[in-house]
């Protein structure tokens, strides 16, 4: 049977803080998000017990984990904890580091081998079950670790960038993998990642932390369509710009750009936020008079390749426009050109601002 997680998380170290509260039902996935620094990890190894919170409480299904008066240790948590590093014992075969977990639990040896036995082939590795880590490659290595925490019917797992050390092909099977697995065990889990592809392949929820705080949260496609910060919305591929709505209809940005056609629905002076993708972006040939809507100039200031031309940043401005090959090669763009950029306001997405980043 599955658990659920109720987590209210506050750890001070330095300058640091981390101020989280987390609720998830049995069976549910949440991915979390967020720039270096933001408390991913932190969150994690709290949960896990590898660091005790200075204030909080932690329960997972009806057991507390941590309070102000409790705080059990993380051999008997039962909480599964996966990094990017698979943490095997080198000494032990494949079926011995998978057997490892059960035999802590007291699980008796014989079945404890034939369950581990059952894991591995589960993850593709029968007839390595005596391989010693040093033989096998990163990915079988990262399939025995994901073989391991599920072996040992963790109650809760944590997942810890399992990906990032691993090649893009191998990445993409041990998540098809993961995928799998969550959904046949139902274990409640949280993955703490950079890359959105997990987000999108294993969870059903997103949270994402900035500065040791829950800067946005929902799900996927809300999260995609309603951005609430510059982060989110450049892991999804969008532009975001915050402005005002003007008693004609017209949104001022707070850098002063004018935007027309996109917030005639919303209430003169209210908040607004405006997103749009890189390739929504034009070159334009006249530069932009101060005030003109939807078109604005600047010098270029950062250049990068990307899969059909370039990705281009203005100097001051966090928009980026990703223009075809041939527009900017013909149009001789270089670091330190100045250039004008338009977008149509059919390709402007308007929301009001309200929604709040914690909810």
């Amino acid at each position: 049977m599955t658990a659920g997680l109720r987590a209210d998380v506050a750890v001070r170290r330095g300058d640091f803080h981390l101020d989280v509260s987390v609720t998830l039902t049995a069976g549910s996935v949440l991915a979390v998000l967020g720039p270096n620094g933001s408390g991913k990890s932190t969150l994690l190894n709290a949960i896990a017990g590898q660091i005790r919170p200075d204030f909080g409480r932690i329960e997972v299904g009806n057991r507390v984990l941590s309070d102000d008066d409790t705080f059990v240790a993380v051999a008997d948590r039962r909480v599964g904890l996966l990094g990017q590093d698979p943490l095997l014992f080198p000494h032990l075969s494949a079926l011995e580091n998978v057997s490892f977990g059960q035999l802590a639990r007291g699980v008796r040896h014989q079945q404890a081998r034939s369950v581990a036995a059952e894991w591995l082939g589960r993850v593709g590795l029968t007839g390595l079950e005596d391989q010693k880590p040093a033989s096998l490659s990163g990915g079988q290595q990262q399939r025995v670790a994901i073989a391991r925490a599920l072996a040992a019917k963790p109650d809760l797992l944590l997942l810890d960038e399992p990906m990032a050390a691993l090649d893009v092909e191998t990445a993409s099977a041990v998540r098809t993998l993961l995928r799998e697995h969550l959904a046949q065990t139902g274990v409640t889990t949280i993955v703490v990642t950079h890359d959105v592809a997990d987000a999108i392949v294993l969870a059903d929820q997103v949270m994402i932390l900035q500065d040791g705080r829950i800067a946005d949260a929902g799900g996927l496609s809300e999260l995609m369509r309603e951005p609430a910060t510059e982060f989110t919305a450049s892991l999804v591929g969008l532009n975001l710009v915050r402005g005002v709505v003007r008693a004609d209809g017209a949104v001022i940005a707070n850098d002063g750009r004018c935007f027309r056609g996109v917030g005639d629905s919303l209430r003169p002076g209210a908040a607004v936020s405006l997103v749009f993708p890189p390739t929504a972006l034009r070159l334009q040939h006249e530069p932009a008079a101060r005030g003109t809507a939807n078109h604005w100039s600047g010098t270029v200031a950062a250049m990068e390749p990307s899969a059909t031309g370039v990705r281009i940043r203005l100097a001051g401005d966090r928009v980026v426009a990703e223009l075809p090959a041939a527009q900017w090669v013909g149009a001789g763009v270089t670091l330190g050109s100045s250039i004008s950029l338009a977008v149509d306001a059919s390709d402007v997405v308007a929301y009001a601002s309200a929604r709040s980043s914690t909810r």
